[in-house]
């Protein structure tokens, strides 16, 4: 297990709840777990997730979480790429 710290801004908090919304949370992921598989199971689709940092700079949603790691996940913003999944 990986121990994180999490924040979901603006409008991925709908996915969470009221506790988690526009805070830090830590999460206990599953060893050799991906941001993606992460962000799921926390409840939010990873279809909604626009852009990703971790530790303060850019991250895909293949990137295994660490221990320690800080991430930040904002939403895909209608009609645009998503840069968490590097592909449009």
């Amino acid at each position: 297990m990986s121990a994180a710290t999490f924040r979901f801004h603006a409008e991925l908090g709908t996915f969470l709840p009221r506790e988690r919304r526009e805070r830090d949370f830590e999460y206990e992921c599953a060893r050799a777990a991906t941001l993606k598989q992460a962000v799921e199971s926390i409840g939010v689709p990873h279809t909604e997730v626009g852009r990703i940092e971790v530790n303060g700079g850019p991250a895909t949603l293949a990137r295994t979480v660490r221990e320690s790691d800080s991430v930040a996940v904002w939403r895909l913003k209608d009609g645009s790429c998503s840069r968490a999944t590097a592909s449009c």
